[in-house]
């Protein structure tokens, strides 16, 4: 073992570089970094790797990429002509053995090892272990790619994601950092797909990226989220909980599991690993309805901007967006200059033919919640009124609220269509024969039957 004196390893300097598109999720790497990427199918898993060869040959040299799944055909092929990857230090290749694969690094002389994926080339623990630490001796900056399970997690034995010095989950177009034990700035980062439209952006520089349209971390209940989306599957469920990047109150993570036994079907909801409610049905759906009417009040933490857009749906996220494009223009809109020369002109008063409440006006007045703004009778005789409550307005129909959590302009609307709206037509109810006499009927028919066959008898 060398031994090395912690005064000299403070005044040591390690070459170190950053890789093109990862300078924020990754850091200052050095030359022989290891990279462990997972994820479900579909989610992205080559393109990161792809991405990450195409930075890295223009930093090390000489990248040898192993795909263990496609190889060297068409759809690899498309796959780095999307990615605008084909440049000459990218080598593609099958993989035919681990010790084929040593003798490829050795003789092209690479600088980097792509193994994508280590679960396609049956490579066992000792033998996954075994190449990354002959990676480490030859000084190769070493990746390797691997499968995740139903339950969102990767395929295998979890000792190579702990040596690894960077871990990276990839899940619906988004790369996650879930370990890096290098200095880094961001946990995630969004995938571009196909890069040969940004052709033009290139030479271009483009505009900083947004701010997050939606304020997190907040919480939500279950019973929200069944209320939002129709959930039919596991999959769904899990996709929507996300139990890697969400937490409860307390900070434990949730994920639910779901197995069909006996021509039942059992819905498991479990904390850190443990069960904590159990439900049986005879469907995934009548199981999950009743998991969420019972554990409703369960609230689950969203903490970043890709759960929040799954979360609350496309129409409630744009509304969202909207209204924090509107905040960011009015912040950074120039003052009004008014020229000193032009004289004074008359006002005319503003013909407004209903009246209308605006948020910004509440707000600056200070209006207490629960304050009624507007108040009228329809024409039906029903009374309504327009009431603050923290930012946002309701509308309650004889005490009793029918719109909530709306925004000043669709408050007005509403308020003056249910006040102008005419009254319900009323229909008068048929009037409906008596029974007694349906029977009386029915008996004179049936006496009228017996006569005529008696005389036909007779």
């Amino acid at each position: 073992m060398s031994v090395v004196r912690a005064s000299d390893l403070v005044k040591t300097n390690f070459p170190g570089f950053y890789i093109p598109g990862f300078e924020k999720i990754i850091g200052r790497a050095q030359s022989n970094t290891s990279v462990f990427i997972w994820g479900v199918k579909f989610s992205g898993k080559s393109t990161v790797s792809i991405m990450l060869a195409k930075g890295l040959s223009e930093r090390r040299g000489t990248v040898l990429y192993c795909s263990s799944e496609e190889g060297a055909g068409a759809t690899m092929k498309d796959k780095i002509e999307r990615m605008r990857a084909g440049v000459k230090d990218l080598l593609v290749g099958d993989y035919l053995g681990l010790h084929h694969l040593k003798q490829d690094v050795i003789k092209h002389k690479a600088k980097v090892l792509v193994l994508d994926s280590a679960h396609m080339a049956h490579l066992r623990e000792k033998e996954q272990i075994d190449l990354y630490e002959w990676c480490k001796q030859e000084d190769i900056f070493f990746i390797v790619v691997n499968h995740a399970t139903k339950d969102g997690k990767f395929k295998g034995s979890s000792m190579l994601a702990h040596m690894v010095d960077v871990e990276l989950r990839v899940a619906d177009g988004v790369v996650y950092v879930e370990k890096n034990r290098l200095p880094h700035d961001a946990q995630e980062m969004p995938i571009n797909f196909d890069q040969r439209k940004s052709k033009t952006s290139d030479r271009k520089k483009q505009a900083s990226p947004r701010q997050n349209p939606v304020p997190v971390p907040f919480k939500i209940p279950l019973s929200d989220i069944a209320k939002r989306h129709k959930i039919r599957g596991i999959k769904r469920l899990n996709d929507m909980v996300d139990f890697a990047h969400s937490c409860t109150v307390d900070r434990n993570p949730v994920s639910f599991r779901y197995k069909r036994q006996n021509k039942k079907s059992y819905l498991e909801m479990l904390q850190s690993g443990k069960v904590i409610h159990t439900h049986c049905a005879d469907t995934f759906v009548s199981a999950w309805k009743k998991m969420s009417t019972e554990t409703g009040s369960t609230v689950i933490e969203i903490i970043n901007q890709a759960h929040a857009r799954k979360v609350l749906g496309a129409q409630e996220y744009r509304r969202q967006e909207k209204e924090y494009a509107k905040k960011g223009d009015k912040t950074v809109s120039k003052p009004k200059t008014v020229k000193a020369s032009t004289p004074a002109t008359k006002t005319k008063p503003a013909t407004q033919s209903r009246p209308t409440v605006k948020v910004e006006d509440a707000r600056k007045a200070e209006i207490k919640d629960g304050s009624v703004l507007r108040s009228s009778k329809t024409k039906s005789g029903s009374e309504i009124d327009l009431i603050y409550t923290g930012g946002n307005y309701q509308i309650r129909q004889d005490g009793k609220p029918i719109f909530e959590h709306i925004n000043g302009d669709k408050a007005n609307d509403r308020f003056n269509t249910l006040k102008d709206a005419a009254p319900k037509r009323t229909v008068k109810p048929r009037k409906i024969r008596p029974k007694s006499k349906q029977k009386e009927t029915f008996d004179s028919r049936m006496d009228r039957l017996e006569t005529l066959l008696s005389q036909a008898i007779a």
